[in-house]
């Protein structure tokens, strides 16, 4: 697939593998997280002491995938057939570097059935790979590439535990964020190394709610990490109105929270940010999805936006060869 640098949103009907799609995205991220490690000694034709590099090979047990939803160790493969192969390939290019052409760097990885309940994890063309390109083109290791997903969201629950960053991640790569979104709100708005985080937040998310410099959404919390269980964070829509609790905002209201809070995760510094959003436009009024969609390739700099949708409207505002259209076939 030839993908737009920004912005990519895929259609298609009912079960054609849009958020396949998504999920095959999101397991390269955790194959690279897997299998990347720091060299302790250098091979010098190959690499230096302290460059990153790849692991050839690990085994993992089923259950310590997150990214892909499978309840048993064959979900993973084409028609569960547990003698298929997996193999995920990426092409990156470095779109800002000043050499022209500018230079490709392959990285794959494959995945096969193991013994029992574990799968097999090997790094691809390990002969061929050029680690010293792989280090100029990535700054910010071992989080060189940031990949978060965020599923349609209905309702949020009642009440929601303190949990530590750890969790919240692994909730976050679980396609659970939606269940952790208090946790980052309080993290956000409690944000003392960079306040304008959760202003420019509060500003994002007014705009695309109202589009009126009349109207803001605030949230406020009366618990604090180190003496509570509970996470308590509650909502004004204006100085007016009475703070409630966040349960009470509308299903598109609390989805564009959940989009906009993986655009401001815990401010962490990547080279890359992978954003995956499974129908993102659930609940959302069409007026509303054009200003998330402005507001979304604002991101783009440092952010590839992967969505996927059967709305029309949405479609409509999207160029032509940042729209993909899949069919329901190998």
């Amino acid at each position: 697939v030839d993908l737009d640098p920004d912005f990519n949103v895929f259609t298609g009907v009912n079960n054609s593998g849009k958020t396949n799609l998504l999920e095959a995205i999101a397991l390269w991220h955790e194959c690279f997280n897997f299998l990347l490690y720091q060299a302790i000694r250098a091979k010098p034709e190959r690499y230096r002491v302290g460059h990153y590099v790849f692991k050839d090979t690990q085994y993992l047990l089923y259950t310590d995938v997150k990214t892909v939803r499978s309840s048993n160790i064959d979900d993973l493969f084409y028609q569960c057939d547990k003698s298929q192969k997996i193999e995920l390939i990426f092409i990156f290019q470095d779109i800002y570097s000043e050499q022209r052409p500018n230079p490709l760097l392959k990285i794959g990885f494959s995945i096969t059935n193991s013994h029992g309940n574990s799968y097999k994890l090997e790094f691809l063309n390990r002969q061929d790979f050029d680690f010293f390109q792989f280090n100029q083109l990535f700054h910010n290791f071992p989080k060189a590439i940031g990949c978060s997903f965020a599923s349609p969201v209905a309702t949020i629950r009642a009440d929601e535990r303190f949990l530590t960053t750890p969790q919240v991640l692994e909730a976050i790569q679980k396609r659970e964020s939606v269940e952790v979104i208090r946790n980052r709100l309080y993290t956000l708005h409690s944000d003392q190394a960079d306040p304008q985080l959760y202003e420019r937040f509060k500003r994002d998310l007014s705009y695309i709610l109202f589009d009126s410099p009349s109207a803001e959404v605030s949230f406020f919390t009366s618990s604090d990490f180190r003496d509570d269980v509970k996470v308590i964070i509650n909502y004004k829509i204006d100085n007016r109105d009475i703070e409630k609790d966040i349960s009470l905002l509308g299903s598109g209201t609390i989805q564009i929270i959940v989009i906009l809070l993986n655009l401001y995760s815990f401010g962490q510094r990547n080279d890359l940010n992978l954003i995956l959003f499974d129908e993102p436009d659930s609940h959302i009024h069409r007026d509303i999805q054009s200003r998330l969609i402005n507001t979304l390739l604002r991101f783009s700099e440092t952010t590839q936006i992967f969505l996927t949708t059967h709305n029309e409207s949405l479609i409509r505002q999207v160029s032509l060869h940042q729209l993909f259209h899949l069919e329901n076939r190998p």
